[in-house]
């Protein structure tokens, strides 16, 4: 009787070591699938000290790949057979709740997304996203201030260099009313984070590291500015919901100390 309990106990002891391993192992897998992403950033080579003359080196594994809905299965981008990487992504079909958490939309792509291996596909019929590797294109300037029109993550001293700015946006936004129960307005926000997609611990307004803004109605007026800390070895993540406006755009404007 006490051999046939000390086996069943061993058994179940067993049982609960595999299980045990089996969710460290996924959930290793998974955030080593993650933090992938800061090998794929170009690196930034320099030629002269002299002249500053500098040449970038592309380390993305993306490749490109079409995804047709519907896609419901919810199998990782690995299983599929594509590449994981920085993408910029084109949808058409109409609007998708899946690949739409920054506002990508069909008029709008989103930039600089990143696919890591274990990410779950899922697509609604009819709907298509184009995935193509990212360009990380130099942001257009206006003056001295640099310009931000889609969705996504944008990589400090590639794209725009590190220091601190003032972010306004121009353009119309929807107008968000002061109710829980109202239909959603427009919001931009835009933050410094890690490769992980968490903003940057202990961030806060105060600390420069995210800046919302959105139009209001009613006694809340708004927020139309902030301040954002551009760092190293960071990215700079742009969201960018319920934009109907094709003309809104991000502004950000170096604030000389």
């Amino acid at each position: 009787m006490r051999s046939s309990k000390k086996s069943t106990m061993i058994v179940f002891i067993i049982i609960i070591g595999v299980l045990f391993v089996a969710i460290l192992f996924n959930y290793l897998h998974t955030q080593m699938s993650k933090n992938a992403a800061k090998n794929y950033v170009p690196i930034i080579k320099k030629h002269s000290q002299k002249t500053g003359d500098s040449s970038t080196q592309s380390n993305n594994p993306a490749q490109t790949f079409t995804l047709k809905g519907p896609i419901t299965e919810g199998k990782s981008v690995s299983e599929l057979g594509f590449k994981p990487g920085f993408y910029d992504v084109h949808l058409t079909g109409g609007q998708t709740q899946y690949l739409s958490t920054t506002g990508l939309t069909t008029k709008r792509d989103e930039y600089g997304h990143i696919v890591s291996a274990t990410d779950p596909v899922y697509l609604e019929q009819n709907r298509q996203a184009v995935f193509t590797p990212a360009k990380f294109s130099p942001l257009k300037k206006q003056g001295e201030s640099y310009v931000i029109t889609n969705p996504g993550n944008y990589l400090p001293e590639i794209q725009l260099p590190v220091g601190e700015y003032e972010v306004t946006y121009q353009g119309n936004l929807v107008s968000q009313e002061v109710s829980a129960t109202a239909k959603a307005g427009s919001m931009l926000s835009i933050s410094t984070t890690t490769y992980q997609g968490t903003v940057i611990p202990k961030s806060t307004e105060k600390d420069n590291f995210n800046v919302t803004m959105y139009e209001a109605q009613g006694k809340d007026s708004g927020h139309k500015s902030g301040m954002l800390a551009v760092q190293k070895n960071r990215l700079v993540s742009v969201v960018m919901m319920n934009v109907s406006d094709e003309n809104v755009s991000i502004v950000l404007t170096p604030v000389n100390k």
